[in-house]
């Protein structure tokens, strides 16, 4: 990152690349996912892959995540795929690595388990396996999820979020010098509870399957003390604006 990275990390620029979206007729387009799509992630032992966050509304880099497929692992008499993550600041700091725990079952991936460090203790979170991932995604595809969690307290099993996700578009995307023809998904997130805007999100994937970006818009009335986000790029949708909070480019 211009002379000031994580050591042996890719060299990356300190603001976001220059993006084009050009919307592209093509009714036939899906995608098969192998992995997490909101990642970048390939089910395959050794996979290796980089995601540089870019915070607006400046399009600064603010951190970059290191994601790695360790191989497979039994949860839950399961052969689960284990992936490692590691966050990492533009001034060299590396926090601790997170574990994410993935089965793919017949035409969908579930995320089943969740291991991380927090306050100096590590804490296992067992994921409700209620909010799946297409294997195959096609253009006017939606579905419903609830992403349903365990309170690590209590044991109480609750619904955190409400999220519909559809497959709206085909784009030619330009990254700096790289282009892609992806498939555009759109997901909203809400709270379960009625409080507080959504987010929303877009997920530009390519034909290979593999997200190359990922942009995440905060609604007008969420934003609380980010009012700088009000410089940032906007769009309307449902009669609610959205704020460009940040971009995740994967490298």
């Amino acid at each position: 990152m211009s002379g000031n990275h994580v050591p042996n990390w890719p060299v990356y620029s300190s603001h976001a690349p220059a993006m084009e979206i050009v919307p592209v007729v093509d009714d036939a387009m899906q995608v098969e996912i192998n992995g997490n799509p909101d990642m970048g992630i390939v089910f395959k032992q050794g996979y290796l892959g980089y995601w540089v966050n870019y915070d607006y509304p400046l399009g600064k880099a603010s951190s970059i995540t290191r994601v790695e497929v360790l191989g497979t692992k039994r949860i839950n008499n399961e052969k689960c795929y284990e992936v490692k993550y590691v966050n990492a600041e533009p001034d060299g700091k590396i926090h601790p690595p997170s574990y994410w725990y993935y089965v793919k079952r017949m035409d969908k991936i579930y995320w089943v388990r969740f291991t991380y460090e927090r306050d100096g203790q590590i804490i296992t979170e067992e994921i409700d396996d209620s909010c799946p991932t297409p294997a195959k995604i096609r253009l006017g595809m939606y579905w419903h999820v609830h992403d349903i969690q365990r309170d690590t307290t209590t044991g109480e099993v609750y619904v955190s979020r409400i999220r519909t996700t559809k497959a709206e578009d085909v784009v030619e995307l330009r990254i700096g010098s790289r282009i892609h023809n992806c498939l555009k998904v759109v997901m909203l997130n809400t709270n379960a509870d009625g409080f507080g805007a959504p987010t929303l999100v877009e997920k530009y994937i390519d034909e290979s399957g593999i997200t190359v970006l990922r942009r995440k818009y905060m609604g007008e009335d969420n934003i609380g003390g980010r009012e700088q986000l009000r410089q940032s790029p906007m769009i309307n949708r449902d009669d609610m604006r959205y704020y460009l909070w940040y971009d995740s480019v994967f490298l």
